[in-house]
């Protein structure tokens, strides 16, 4: 089944085992149109921090910080978005912003892959 979403097309795949990880969505029971429907935000987030992310390597942060945005917006519970936020932030030399984001990440997510990281940054 193919979903077409903005500017990206996510593909479900049924897969038959129990448990199909596939990026940052775990998927705990074979995919249905129904169970994709619940992930389907968090994919359509996936996307534009991956074309964010792309932007940022190239430098063009602020294309980078919009499509970071955009994703947050998308999942306002995502830590990843607003880690992103936060590291192109500090590139566009806006660190108190930066700070903002960050503590985002920790509200949300205590245990982020990067959580050392953002407490160093935030003085925790």
């Amino acid at each position: 089944m193919h979903i077409s979403i903005g500017f990206i097309t996510v593909l479900a795949v049924f897969i038959g085992s129990r448990q199909c990880t596939r990026g940052t969505v775990v998927f705990e029971e074979p995919m249905t149109a129904e169970t994709l429907t619940n992930y389907a935000p968090r994919a359509l987030a996936d996307a534009y921090i991956i074309r964010g992310y792309n932007h940022y390597r190239a430098s063009r942060y602020d294309d980078a910080l919009a499509d970071f945005q955009e994703a947050a917006r998308i999942d306002p519970n995502y830590a990843f978005t607003y880690y992103w936020q936060g590291k192109t932030l500090e590139k566009l030399h806006h660190s108190k912003k930066a700070l903002i984001q960050y503590q985002k990440v920790i509200t949300i997510d205590s245990s982020f892959y990067a959580i050392n990281e953002i407490k160093k940054k935030i003085g925790k």
